[in-house]
């Protein structure tokens, strides 16, 4: 399932990433998974901070 999703971006960038028939959609969500990724890791981390000293 995908869902909408309102975004702001500068409108140079936008104009710049269309020209060189980027895809727009694409590139956030890779880069939303990629951010969720990290947070996962390293809220992971403070969660288990002692044990992985232990």
């Amino acid at each position: 399932m995908r869902a909408r999703l309102n975004l702001t971006v500068e409108d140079s960038v936008v104009h710049e990433a269309r020209d060189y028939g980027l895809k727009l959609s694409r590139i956030a969500e890779d880069a939303l998974r990629h951010a969720v990724k990290l947070e996962r890791n390293r809220r992971w981390v403070e969660e288990n901070r002692e044990a992985l000293a232990a």
